[in-house]
Order: C-alpha cells, then sequence, then structure tokens
C-alpha cells in the first residue's frame, strides 16, 4: 500500500506547474513533497523583485531626464535673455553711431565710425545665428557676443568724446 501512495505521489509530482487548485489531492501531496510549490513561489517572488527593481530604476532615469530636459530649458531661456540683451544693446549702439555720425562727417572720427559701423553689423549678424540656434548657442558664443559688444560701447564712448 505504501508503494501504491509513493507510486502515485511521486506520478502526481509532475504537475508541479499546474496550480493547486487544479492539482487534486494527490497532486498537492506531491507538491508539498518535492518542494515545487516553495520553488515555484521563490521564483514568483524573485521575478516580483526583478520587476520592481526594474520599475525603480526605470524611475530613477526617467527622474533624471525629467532633471535634465529642465534644465536645458532653463539654460535656452538663459541664453534666449542674454541674447535679447544683446540685441537692445546693439540697437542702442546704433542709434548713438547714428547721432555721433551726424555731428561729424569727415576726419578719423568718420573712419572709426565707419570701423564701428562695420563691427556692429558683424556681431548683430552673429547674434541673430545664435538666436536661429538658440538651443545650441554655446555659452562662449554668448560671452564673446557680450564682450565686442561691451568693447563696441566703450569705443562709442571715446568716439563720443572726441
Amino acid at each position: 500500500m505504501a508503494l501504491v501512495v509513493c507510486g502515485t505521489v511521486s506520478a502526481c509530482a509532475d504537475t508541479s506547474s499546474t496550480p493547486a487548485s487544479q492539482r487534486g489531492f494527490f497532486g498537492g501531496i506531491g507538491a508539498a513533497v518535492t518542494g515545487s510549490d516553495e520553488r515555484r513561489a521563490a521564483g514568483l517572488e524573485q521575478s516580483a523583485a526583478d520587476a520592481e527593481r526594474k520599475k525603480q530604476q526605470l524611475e530613477a532615469r526617467l527622474g533624471a531626464a525629467n532633471a535634465d530636459a529642465a534644465r536645458t530649458q532653463a539654460q535656452v531661456r538663459a541664453a534666449e535673455q542674454r541674447l535679447a540683451a544683446v540685441r537692445s544693446d546693439l540697437q542702442r549702439q546704433k542709434e548713438r553711431l547714428a547721432a555721433l555720425r551726424a555731428r561729424s562727417q569727415s576726419g578719423p572720427s568718420a573712419e572709426e565710425a565707419s570701423r564701428l559701423q562695420r563691427e556692429l553689423d558683424a556681431v548683430d549678424r552673429e547674434r541673430r545665428a545664435a538666436q536661429e540656434a538658440s538651443n545650441a548657442v554655446t555659452p562662449a558664443t554668448l560671452r564673446n557676443l557680450e564682450e565686442r559688444t561691451h568693447a563696441i560701447g566703450l569705443a562709442l564712448d571715446r568716439l563720443g568724446a572726441v
């Protein structure tokens, strides 16, 4: 009799992948004897733990991506504001240069005014190009435009003092 029960239990052990509700009495006994239910539960727990770890990694990557996007947007806004300030400075300097030119039509002042006009035009072209590519404008480009605009302002001051 014991031999029949052991044979039946071992035959039912092959159904360990079958859900417990569909195994019946001997299938349940077989699963208990072989430990297949515990292995299956451990495998499911490991799968759940792996899925949770992947979820946390994806959430961390999403958070980093969102932070990068926010930082990039802030940099673009800052670059746009700096370019707008350069544009305003250039416009004021062009008006100032026009007024200085109206006062002095010849001599060294006129040559310097022409040079400043060329420089203003060049800086304005570079500013427009940078503004069109505001997502890709570098801090060095912005700094260069600001420094050149400042230098033009100083040259206008000298020209106005003459």
